[in-house]
């Protein structure tokens, strides 16, 4: 019953990101970029290894970033996130159509609800201020490395 009831808060959860209205579209490629907050939409996303990408609050106290992608996000290797001129309340918030996968010595930023597969690669992978959240699946993350939470 527990599954089912997490199952439910996970569909409830994706379906009210994706009623919000899209700020803007995303490319499908990045190497390195920064975004304002907002809500962005998008197919799938792909992020060059060593990007650097950043996540700008503009001076805001709390400002949010969702991400609705109908499927999968993939981070290559040494990416980094961060989140700048910001204060303590941002957030980072991606909805996944599909699975997420994250590239050896990535450094993830954000709160990620996921209908797919989770994988990391077979280093360290750190995720700060975030959670992963999926039912039904086997995460493939080493957790023996992993630096943050995994529910």
């Amino acid at each position: 019953m527990e599954n089912a009831v997490s199952g439910w808060a996970l569909a409830n959860a994706q379906g009210s990101l994706l009623c919000l209205k899209n700020d803007f579209n995303l490319d499908v490629g990045y190497r390195s970029n920064t975004f304002e907050s907002g809500v962005w939409k998008v197919s799938a996303v792909t992020i060059a290894a060593d990007a650097l990408i950043q996540f700008d609050g503009k001076g805001e106290k709390n400002p949010i970033w969702v991400f609705n992608l109908d499927a999968a996000l993939v981070v290559g290797a040494g990416t980094q996130f961060e989140i700048i001129n910001a204060g303590a309340g941002a957030s980072v918030l991606w909805n996944l159509g599909g699975s997420l996968s994250l590239g050896d010595g990535t450094s993830f930023v954000g709160t990620t609800f996921v209908t797919g597969a989770i994988a990391g690669a077979t280093s360290e992978v750190s995720c700060k201020n975030g959670h992963w959240h999926r039912f039904n699946d086997i995460y493939q993350l080493p957790l023996h490395r992993f630096m943050g939470r995994l529910n």
